[in-house]
């Protein structure tokens, strides 16, 4: 049993079933989508490539070769959205910092800030209502 946050999170079996079963449904998912991919490909290729350049059609299996080899040569393995804090090293220390703030400030501030907030925003609201009517 790990405690976080006062909050307790067991590995149950059921919650380890679930992530296998999204592991094996994602797996399947990216198969089918890279089959589909070459498919896309191989049509694409026979209708253009020996039209345009007068090269031969291709297979299934010489378009899903051709789908691996451009991922390889092109686009590399990995996803640039997700090692975005890798080039930005300052930007996780950033929200780390930003957490502790916030944090710090709600413990400090909070209750009083949010209370002179109502106050302010009741009063507008009031003020609002009259130009209404």
């Amino acid at each position: 049993m790990i405690t976080v946050h006062n909050n307790t999170y067991r590995h149950s079996p059921s919650r380890v079933k679930k992530v296998v079963g999204w592991g094996i449904f994602g797996l399947m998912a990216a198969a089918f989508f890279a089959l589909l991919f070459a498919v896309l490909v191989m049509l694409l290729w026979n209708w253009l490539m020996p039209q345009i350049f007068g090269l031969v059609t291709i297979t299934f299996w010489q378009a899903f070769g051709l789908v691996l080899l451009s991922r390889l040569l092109v686009g590399g393995w990995h996803r640039d959205h997700h090692d975005h804090h890798s080039r930005y090293p300052h930007a996780e220390r950033m929200d780390r910092e930003k957490r502790k703030a916030y944090r710090k400030f709600w413990e400090d501030e909070g209750r009083d800030a949010f209370e002179a907030y109502l106050e302010r925003t009741a009063g507008d609201a009031a003020n609002d209502d009259d130009k209404k009517d």
